[in-house]
């Protein structure tokens, strides 16, 4: 299986000022450059020990064949949308298998496509190098926290004051309540907040996975070597022990 990365997220699970808060850093930006380089290798570290890809992106997932059964899955989990299957014949010639024809679940982990009912896969000769191009977007959704009495824009994404586990995204342009609104715990219901209609997108980025990151960023911090001397030392399970319950198995990596 071949995978090639479309869109990079837009933000990683951790940001700067909470990054230099776990290091104990303070308000000065002298570290600023390095931080940021150690939020980008801890969260590389999570996924790959997760075998998922954390924060919204865009993805290929190459098939040289197509599937024995009906369904086959796709990988690093939190699957959010599939945007197209297309496929190339022995000559090179690219169709789009058409989304009336198979069922997107993205309640399973990681995600699968499922042929339609009575559907079946394209039939003919492929091409014989990745004819197969599945393109989807997956990853947990982040956002900023709520605020009282706060300009939006239409499509801004906010967490609640109180963490539920979920981000909503604002339907329009306008200005939140002075009171926070109950939001609903439902993906795709929605609330009013003063002229605000939030919606319920999906999952953000559990707290397990972020502070797993947050202790790898500051023990790179600390320890910007590869081994101790005359040290005596002993590793801790917490990283492992935090992303455990996450980790994706089955080898759709």
């Amino acid at each position: 299986m071949k995978t090639e990365l479309v869109t990079a997220p837009a933000a990683y699970p951790i940001t700067l000022t909470e990054a230099k808060k776990q290091c104990e850093i303070g308000s000065e930006t002298t570290h600023d450059t390095y931080v940021k380089s150690l939020i980008i290798a801890a969260t590389a570290k999570a996924e790959q020990f997760l075998h998922r890809r954390l924060v919204t992106q865009t993805w290929k997932n190459y098939l040289d064949v197509w599937p024995l059964g009906t369904s086959f899955k796709l990988p690093f989990g939190r699957l959010q949308s599939v945007s197209s299957i297309k496929y190339k014949d022995e000559d090179g010639n690219e169709s789009t298998f058409s989304a009336d024809d198979y069922i997107v679940d993205i309640q399973s982990e990681p995600g699968i496509i499922e042929l339609g009912y009575q559907k079946s896969w394209p039939t003919g000769t492929l091409y014989p190098n990745n004819p197969i191009k599945i393109e989807f977007v997956c990853g947990y959704y982040i956002g900023s926290t709520w605020v009282v009495g706060t300009g939006y824009s239409e499509n801004n994404i906010v967490m609640p004051i109180t963490e539920n586990g979920l981000v909503y995204q604002a339907g329009n342009v306008g200005t939140s309540h002075s009171t926070e609104p109950t939001w609903p715990l439902t993906i795709g219901d929605t609330v009013v907040d003063n002229d605000i209609t939030w919606t319920c997108l999906g999952m953000a980025v559990p707290e397990p996975i972020r502070h797993a990151i947050k202790l790898t960023i500051s023990d790179l911090f600390e320890n910007r070597e590869t081994e101790y001397f005359g040290i005596s030392s002993h590793k801790l399970r917490t990283f492992e022990n935090l992303l455990l319950p996450y980790k994706l198995f089955g080898g759709v990596f």
